[in-house]
């Protein structure tokens, strides 16, 4: 019994293993190509068109994940959709210093995160309720993630358009005869110009080590669950709770930025995922899960939402395209990471988080 047990639990850590690399993968290619893209999206007239392939080639590729019929060639898909995701945020974050001012950029960020999550959460419910009642309405499982994949592109599309159709690059370089040869060039004074910065090294270096740790627990957290043999249902509950609380504790953090000092806010939520990372080592129970749901929602808006805007103020307003570019470079690690510590960790069955 122990030995079929200890079986299981390898097959998580393999699962999770191959999580984390695959992410890591797909990240790093945008960490790659994000640079070279966010320049020429510099470019007036470019950002818009290139905002956009990547989030058709986002969209695209989530349709088609439910009709693979391998799991490679459901990898090759997942890592494409991702690529297109990831590349969007790029653009997206970018585009904050276009719409509003400076003394409005926490707020303005903070309320974009938040009614991200609480929108999220209804293609989130409608795919949920489909794949647990599946057997009740008659449809297969495959059929059934089919149709969430297929939901969760509809509603990324349209719930784009508004933006598609509304945004206005302000801030932008004009265009030059050879754009992509200009876009080089302007990206070797970028990194030229952050040696010279103190400021922005420090930044973006401390940034690397603490957005790194927070994006872990955002792109693995069930992977980590199901590792540990924790009810899936229950996991994905605890998700949607996390959503929930997420939205008024990022638009709380949106208001506090304006009585307190952003950097003052992102200390605060550093030490509160401390304290997450490590309550998450000893975590054994769904209960403990769904704990560890509530105290990540409480603080991932507002880390997120504050370090971008403080990203785009620590700039002049000509820079912030190349700083949202380079401060996206340095989450290219976390996944693989994940994968590489919990395969260490667990060498032998059952040793890690028990």
């Amino acid at each position: 019994m122990n030995r079929w047990k200890c079986a299981g639990k390898q097959t998580a850590e393999r699962i999770s293993l191959r999580n984390g690399e695959e992410n890591g993968k797909e990240i790093n290619k945008v960490a790659l190509a994000g640079p070279v893209l966010g320049t020429m999206a510099d470019t007036k007239g470019f950002k818009k068109p290139i905002f956009t392939a990547a989030i058709l080639t986002g969209v695209i590729g989530c349709a088609l994940l439910g009709l693979a019929k391998g799991w490679m060639l459901f990898l090759v898909i997942y890592i494409i959709a991702k690529v297109g995701f990831s590349s969007s945020l790029i653009f997206y974050d970018s585009m904050l210093g276009d719409v509003t001012d400076e003394d409005r950029m926490d707020y303005v960020s903070s309320a974009g995160y938040a009614w991200g999550y609480i929108g999220s959460c209804v293609p989130f419910i409608v795919c949920l309720v489909l794949v647990l009642g599946s057997g009740k309405i008659g449809i297969s499982m495959e059929m059934t993630m089919g149709a969430a994949f297929l939901i969760i592109a509809v509603w990324w599309l349209v719930m784009s358009l508004p933006l598609l159709k509304g945004y206005e690059q302000k801030f932008y370089v004009k265009k030059q005869k050879h754009a992509v040869k200009e876009s080089f060039c302007r990206l070797g004074q970028t990194f030229g110009n952050i040696r010279k910065e103190k400021h922005i090294f420090m930044f973006l270096l401390a940034f690397f080590f603490y957005i790194d740790g927070v994006y872990t627990i955002i792109d693995m957290a069930t992977a980590y669950g199901s590792a540990l043999g924790l009810d899936s249902t229950g996991l994905l509950l605890a998700l949607l709770v996390t959503q929930l609380v997420a939205f008024p504790c990022a638009i709380l953090f949106g208001k506090l930025s304006g009585r307190m000092e952003t950097c003052r806010l992102i200390t605060v939520c550093i030490f509160a995922y401390l304290g997450i990372a490590i309550f998450a080592v000893f975590l054994k129970s769904q209960i403990q899960f769904w704990i560890l749901a509530v105290l990540v929602g409480m603080f991932q808006g507002g880390i997120q939402a504050l370090s971008c805007s403080v990203n785009q103020c620590h700039f002049a307003i000509q820079k912030k395209v190349k700083r949202c570019i380079l401060h996206r470079k340095c989450h290219s690690t976390r996944p693989f990471n994940f994968g590489l510590f919990l395969h260490m960790g667990r060498g032998r069955c059952g040793s890690f988080g028990e």
